[in-house]
């Protein structure tokens, strides 16, 4: 029994290149590996200026040509029913 030898075993350096041992390092090690990690934190100016396309627009309106009620532009007028000089519906 004295000439039994304990096993080592032999472990990569991390990414700090220190070997390190533990269940609480394997852990940490392990999921700090899978897991993607930012290394700087994103300034509020940077974060606003990629949302900078997220604002909403009012819609266009133009008046219509036969009765000057506001409508959208290439739509027929809800109030009189015209498109491009010509009656399409009929409107009560």
């Amino acid at each position: 029994m004295a000439n039994v030898q304990k096993r080592t075993v032999k472990r990569k350096p991390g990414r700090d290149g220190y070997k390190r041992s533990g269940v609480v390092f394997d852990v940490y090690y392990h999921y700090f590996d899978s897991v993607s990690m930012t290394k700087k934190k994103t300034s509020k100016s940077r974060r606003d200026k990629r949302r900078s396309h997220d604002g909403l627009t009012a819609p266009t309106v133009v008046p219509c040509p036969q009765c000057n009620e506001p409508r959208l532009p290439h739509h027929i007028c809800p109030h009189c029913g015209y498109y491009k000089k010509s009656g399409i519906i009929e409107v009560e």
